[in-house]
């Protein structure tokens, strides 16, 4: 099979990427970025993981600090534990809640770490949308990140206005976004950099955020059937 195209075509799509085999309508389609509606962000290093990261159910519930809006407020001292977004299993929609970061007094102990760095602190604690950063493979997925969380390097996380969230998440977990983004992604790695450089046209629909709510709620619903997640009541057989 032989191709002509116009090598001018791909001036439109970020860093000029010779992909031969994308149609001329998805070249047209760079006019807009997901960065014009989602700020992607990369989050906290530790310095010491073994130090300030536990698993949920190796901490005392009474020392985790749920429902926190921001890093100063951790200066309450009250709890020295907090949720935590580090990658773990490749989910879409929901879940991998395992962990819990060590940052009493705004971290003023991990603060002191040589390879410490509090990396867009200003955004811990948000409501966002985070993937994981090592091992997305060929179909990358995204999860909601719940506010009181925060995020890490591996778990990067983007953050958008709310009235967008459910529509946002819905279109990076389609067959659409993950064709864009192969353009920028091998797969071993899915940087802040290529999710933003992949095309969007913010869209207004009902039934595109009903269906991405929907698969929410039944992602959470699965999560939480297992003991792994801090929600378990009981599991679903009995």
């Amino acid at each position: 099979m032989k191709y002509e195209v116009n090598i001018k075509d791909f001036a439109n799509i970020p860093g000029c990427n010779f992909n031969y085999w994308i149609s001329k309508q998805m070249m047209l389609n760079f006019t807009k970025l997901l960065s014009s509606s989602l700020n992607c962000k990369t989050g906290l290093i530790c310095g010491n993981n073994d130090k300030y990261i536990k698993y949920w159910y190796e901490v005392a519930d009474c020392n985790i600090g749920f429902n926190y809006s921001s890093l100063f407020d951790t200066s309450d001292n009250i709890y020295s534990w907090f949720p935590y977004n580090h990658g773990g299993e490749k989910r879409k929609w929901y879940g991998s809640h395992l962990e819990v970061v060590y940052l009493k007094n705004k971290g003023q102990m991990m603060s002191n770490e040589k390879n410490s760095m509090f990396r867009n602190s200003d955004f811990y604690f948000r409501k966002g949308i985070t993937w994981n950063r090592v091992g997305s493979g060929i179909k990358f997925a995204a999860r909601i990140a719940k506010s009181g969380f925060v995020f890490d390097d591996v778990s990067p996380s983007g953050f958008c206005n709310e009235d967008e969230y459910l529509s946002i998440l819905g279109y990076m977990n389609s067959i659409v976004f993950n064709t864009y983004l192969r353009l920028f992604s091998n797969g071993l790695k899915v940087e802040i950099g290529q999710i933003s450089n992949v095309p969007y046209k913010s869209i207004s629909n009902d039934k595109i955020d009903f269906k991405s709510k929907q698969c929410i709620e039944l992602e959470k619903k699965d999560w939480d059937s297992f003991e792994i997640s801090w929600d378990f009541k009981k599991h679903p057989l009995i």
